[in-house]
């Protein structure tokens, strides 16, 4: 893990990092005795059992209401982040993945559907009337799908705690919060980590002061936090599980609406046509080649 106010500097990987801080890194709450719990900045089982045995944590104090509601948020979240994609192949051919992604399928709840996170596979059904008379469908399956505001608020809070241990006083027992508001952008799964707008983003902020880049639980979690070199204006991107990927930014919109101006629209099929005729239009998923990945490299 590297991290640092100013500069990157280099932090023993498998020595936990652990903040005596006084108030919450979510909220601010300030922190009394008995309104606290100790926080993992990333949960022990949000990662595939045994991650975090050689790997760095931020162990930090954080009020209840935001320790518990993080570890709701991460409860489901895991489970279908560790999914196989639609053709049965999973992120990482690591043992340890499929039993964990397996046995979560069968116990966690995935709060969007309110089945068990295996019952809720996402399929859509598409019907088209090409001609007067003639009638098809056809259906598409995909893994299952998560809450977007629960991905949203989980991904701010994940970036958060990293912002608030690079900003941390030791003195004062206080770390920083993002100036402005936090915003999120996107989030996508790996086949389609190559869309357009998150290659727009991944080149457009890799000039940006790195002020944090985080790997850990051997590479199924990772984070970075960057500053424009002149505006106010952080941009952050957060991985689980080598599948589930989200941008986001804080502060002034200028650098990142300057980014998104200038990247060329998203690659579309027409799928059918109706006898009205209307067009029928699905987005084209963009994979990410290993050599063409530069979101988290320092």
């Amino acid at each position: 893990m590297s991290i640092d106010s100013t500069a990157l500097t280099e932090l023993p990987p498998r020595k936990a990092i652990v903040l005596d801080n006084e108030n919450c890194p979510y909220c601010g709450a300030q922190l009394v005795e008995g309104s606290w719990n100790k926080e993992h900045a990333i949960g022990r089982r949000f990662v595939p059992r045994g991650k975090f045995a050689d790997s760095w944590n931020l162990i930090l104090r954080a009020c209840i209401t935001c320790n518990s509601r993080k570890a709701d948020l991460e409860d489901d979240l895991s489970a279908i982040t560790m999914q196989p994609d639609p053709t049965g192949e999973f992120a990482d051919p690591d043992p340890v993945l499929r039993e964990e992604a397996m046995r979560k399928a069968a116990g966690s709840i995935n709060r969007r559907t309110g089945t068990t996170v295996g019952e809720s596979a996402h399929t859509m059904t598409i019907a088209l009337a090409p001609m007067p008379g003639v009638n098809a469908s056809f259906t598409l399956n995909g893994p299952p799908q998560p809450d977007p505001d629960r991905v949203f608020e989980l991904a701010r809070m994940h970036a958060q705690a990293l912002f608030y241990r690079v900003t941390y006083d030791a003195s004062t027992r206080r770390g920083g919060f993002f100036l402005g508001d936090v915003y999120t952008i996107s989030y996508c799964l790996r086949g389609d980590w190559g869309n357009a707008m998150h290659r727009a983003f991944m080149h457009g902020v890799s000039g940006w002061e790195p002020r944090c880049v985080a790997i850990a639980a051997d590479r199924f979690f990772k984070a970075v936090i960057r500053r424009h070199p002149e505006a106010t204006c952080w941009s952050w991107a957060v991985e689980w599980n080598h599948n589930l990927r989200v941008i986001g930014f804080a502060g002034d919109r200028a650098p990142i609406d300057a980014i998104f101006a200038a990247s060329p629209p998203a690659e579309s099929r027409i799928v059918g046509r109706g006898a009205d005729g209307s067009i029928l239009r699905l987005r084209v998923e963009v994979p990410l080649e290993a050599h063409e990945d530069v979101l988290f490299e320092a």
